[in-house]
């Protein structure tokens, strides 16, 4: 079996990572075409969000970076049901939910939007 296809038969991804670059994590969660699940702790970087698989994924659980957006735009993910921020700090922007046709469960905590007396 060659790496591509063990990479394809990967549905769930966990990553507990404070230091993010290109060369590291981030091709294994690109090059990964049936990915379901990802559960990201530590500094993501947006280059992970922009090159995610994205119609297979249902579930983002995300925490502990220190972007303000998750991404920029709208981004279709036609296939997420749950997302789940936690401890991210400098978050000032949800995502466009227009992307996001079924989602069901959309969890924030820790971040900057929960807290109280603060409108944005």
């Amino acid at each position: 079996m060659d790496a591509t296809t063990e990479l394809d038969m990967i549905e769930a991804i966990r990553l507990r990572s404070f230091i993010v670059t290109k060369e590291n994590n981030l091709s294994i969660v690109a090059n990964t075409k049936n990915l379901r699940w990802i559960d990201w702790q530590g500094d993501f970087a947006s280059h992970l969000l922009s090159n995610f698989p994205q119609m297979t994924l249902r579930c983002l659980m995300l925490s502990g970076s220190l972007q303000e957006q998750l991404w920029e735009g709208c981004k279709l993910l036609p296939n997420l049901k749950k997302i789940s921020l936690h401890s991210l700090q400098n978050l000032i922007r949800t995502p466009d939910f227009n992307g996001l046709p079924n989602i069901e469960r959309f969890i924030l905590s820790g971040s900057l939007l929960d807290a109280p007396g603060k409108c944005y």
